[in-house]
């Protein structure tokens, strides 16, 4: 698939304090709807030059949902099957679309990463038909956001404070960090991850995570190339009202991940100096999660606290 999305980046105000520029870099206008199509297309590209994925194979992978949508893609255009193997957080949105490409789904409920790889390699051995494109340890992940979704970020702006990216893969911020430290940058590049995630904590709290597309039940190995200046682990009720926040003030309906980088911002605000400038990777849209965190019901099952919440202060 021959596709080079135009980079966009929102101006965000009223969000945190007025003397501070935040900007979001929307991913949600790719193919697939996430910054996912992304790697998506390094992977599959690299598996084909190495010719390990011939036509006629089947791509398998395990994936919360953006990468499974961006993969389904991918994989129709090119003429190849794939086989989306995830766990009970994928939402009902994401599996529909996943099918709606083509795409044949195992979910395995409340399954660790752990058990997803050691399926995916029973079903390798039962199936020499199957390729692996590896997203949470190919160094294509990362690379291709290197030279990608870096390269929006370097082109588009001369002087850049603070990069903050989730952490799902981590291939966002290996990749991006590795871009800005070869252009000689000094952006502080932060890392944004869920409560209950095992990244950045070796034994975390046994905290059970609805929200997908960022944290993981083991540390990414992409992790072990980037040094991110700070961390800010974020509890999904401050995602999910970070999410409402900007909607409501804003008019950008923000995926759940996306709200973790915001809620991030929002509480690192006090160490922005006045007149830096932020950026956030939003990576999807809130579209696929209209009947979660934009659900009243569900949010006052599952977060009853979350679905207000107070306006920043406006100025330093």
């Amino acid at each position: 698939m021959d596709f080079e999305p135009a980079p966009l980046f929102v101006r965000l105000r009223h969000i945190i304090r007025a003397d501070v520029r935040l900007y979001l870099k929307y991913e949600a206008y790719n193919p697939g709807g996430s910054v996912k199509f992304r790697p998506a297309v390094g992977l599959v590209r690299h598996l084909e030059s190495s010719g390990a994925l011939r036509p006629g194979a089947t791509i398998i992978d395990t994936t919360s949902g953006n990468m499974g949508i961006a993969l389904s893609v991918v994989a129709k255009s090119r003429g190849y099957g794939f086989i989306c193997v995830t766990d009970d957080k994928i939402t009902r949105h994401n599996r529909a679309l996943m099918e709606a490409y083509g795409a044949a789904l195992c979910i395995l409920p409340q399954s660790t990463l752990r058990e997803r790889f050691a399926y995916i390699e029973q079903r390798m051995r039962e199936d020499a038909g199957l390729v692996w494109t590896r997203q949470f340890t190919n160094a294509m992940n990362p690379r291709t956001h290197e030279a990608t979704t870096a390269r929006d970020i370097l082109g588009s702006f001369e002087r850049l404070d603070y990069l903050f990216a989730g952490t799902g893969t981590g291939g966002v911020l290996a990749g991006c960090q590795a871009a800005l430290a070869r252009a000689g940058r000094d952006t502080r590049v932060m890392a944004v991850d869920a409560e209950g995630s095992a990244h950045f904590t070796p034994t975390p709290a046994p905290v059970r995570r609805l929200l997908p597309g960022i944290g993981a039940t083991e540390r990414s190995p992409f992790l072990n190339q980037a040094e991110p200046f700070d961390v800010t682990v974020v509890p999904e009720r401050e995602a999910i009202a970070a999410c409402r926040q900007v909607v409501q003030q804003t008019g950008w309906l923000l995926g759940a991940s996306s709200g973790s980088v915001v809620a991030a911002i929002q509480r690192y605000q006090q160490h922005f100096r006045s007149g830096d400038i932020v950026v956030g990777v939003a990576a999807d849209s809130g579209e696929r999660y209209l009947d979660g965190v934009y659900h009243d019901g569900w949010c006052q099952t599952h977060f009853p606290d979350a679905q207000q919440r107070p306006s920043p202060p406006m100025a330093a």
